[in-house]
């Protein structure tokens, strides 16, 4: 009996698609389409990557290696460079784009209160800014995310590596006297964050 009515339906089917109009909400030029947002389609020709909105405007031409997903309302347009991704434009889910730097992003980069952690030739990572403009230099040997308006940075200093955090500006925070020689930390959540002392782990209170 079900297979009686998949084959009615199957012939159903083939009887009323010759009638229906297809309507394409972008033209079918494409290797892949793949929608970012309700608006916002990122699309492949030829093997590169670009940005076309639901009306048919083209936002971006296809020349990109990759395209991120929107995080907090931002795209990455990237280039590999060898194992490398470096960044090149900032795109705003309204449209805007914005040059960035000749800057590199991790795989898996994102922004984080508006801060988008990247490295650059010289392996030192820092943070952009929403507009693509440098906001944390790049001095450091690795960044976390921002929480709670910090990120934990590590830098060298006198030869070892030192733990501290960094504000949105790029203006350290030193940790307490008695975690001079910490030598792990993490951003900040739920107002706590671990910091770590020659192997010993310390929960320590923003407030």
């Amino acid at each position: 009996m079900v297979r009686c009515f998949l084959a009615a339906f199957s012939l159903f089917c083939c009887s009323i698609l010759p009638a229906q109009t297809i309507h394409w909400t972008v033209q079918p030029r494409y290797e892949k389409v793949s929608a970012l947002n309700d608006e916002i389609f990122r699309v492949v020709q030829n093997g590169k990557v670009g940005l076309r909105k639901a009306d048919g405007e083209i936002m971006l031409q296809p020349a990109a290696d990759s395209i991120s997903p929107f995080t907090e309302g931002k795209a990455l347009v990237l280039f590999r460079r060898g194992a490398s991704l470096l960044l090149s434009l900032v795109v705003h889910e309204d449209g805007r784009q914005f040059q960035t730097p000749a800057m590199y992003v991790a795989r898996d980069g994102f922004y984080s209160e508006d801060r988008l952690p990247v490295y650059d030739s010289r392996g030192q990572y820092g943070f952009l800014d929403e507009q693509g403009t440098m906001a944390v230099h790049c001095n450091y040997m690795s960044v976390r995310p921002f929480s709670e308006g910090l990120s934990a940075v590590v830098k060298k200093k006198s030869g070892k590596n030192r733990v501290c955090f960094v504000d949105k500006a790029g203006v350290e925070k030193q940790l307490d006297k008695d975690f001079a020689k910490a030598d792990f930390l993490t951003s900040f959540s739920n107002g706590e964050a671990v910091v770590g002392v020659e192997g010993a782990q310390y929960i320590i209170n923003k407030y």
